[in-house]
């Protein structure tokens, strides 16, 4: 069962979506549409920077000490550096 917080949240959405209907009626077709789209735009949750494997290998790095010594650690930034170009080039056909 919803506790009341949520069903009066719903209803407070359902008031706000019936006041936006209403003025969206007093515009022209091309800028409701405008409208729209930039509410979705704004109500869409925005994606989160994406994190190359080579950074994540670096902070992890640099979090702990692992006692690598210089040689292993280009190894392992060369394998993340050559995973993310395989990344990209597997997902640009």
């Amino acid at each position: 069962m919803k506790t009341n917080s949520e069903i009066q949240v719903k209803q407070e959405l359902d008031q706000c979506i019936v006041q936006m209907k209403n003025l969206l009626q007093q515009l022209e077709p091309a800028q409701r549409l405008t409208i729209v789209n930039e509410l979705m735009v704004r109500l869409i949750p925005s994606r989160n920077k994406l994190t190359s494997s080579s950074d994540k290998i670096n902070a992890r790095m640099n979090q702990q000490d692992q006692g690598l010594t210089k040689t292993q650690m280009q190894l392992i930034k060369k394998a993340s550096d050559d995973t993310d170009r395989l990344f990209d080039f597997d997902h640009r056909a």
